[in-house]
């Protein structure tokens, strides 16, 4: 959560690849690599789907000139292929909780 500057408890707005459900959660900090859904917004998203997160921000007009959105890359693993970059998605791989 660190490496893509997300919060403990930050809203989170999480878009299935695979099945197209977009809905809004809160992130809360799991084991490395590991992407779970918990309570109703576990029904939306199958194991072993692709999806991306989204986190929001309200930002001045003067502070867009300079702003560069915050993109982390993972493998089929959830492990990192790529640094944060400018990038407008990030896709991570849903895994079953332990």
């Amino acid at each position: 959560m660190a490496l893509a500057d997300i919060l403990p408890y930050e809203q989170v707005t999480v878009l299935d690849i695979d099945n197209g459900a977009r809905f809004e959660t809160y992130a809360i900090e799991g084991e490395a690599g590991q992407v779970c859904l918990n309570g109703a917004a576990a029904r939306l998203v199958s194991p072993g789907d692709k999806v991306i997160l989204i986190t929001y921000a309200d930002y001045e007009r003067d502070e867009l000139a300079t702003y560069v959105p915050r993109v982390v890359h993972v493998d089929r693993r959830n492990r990192v292929i790529d640094e944060p970059s400018a990038r407008l998605e990030a896709e991570l791989t849903l895994t079953e909780p332990a």
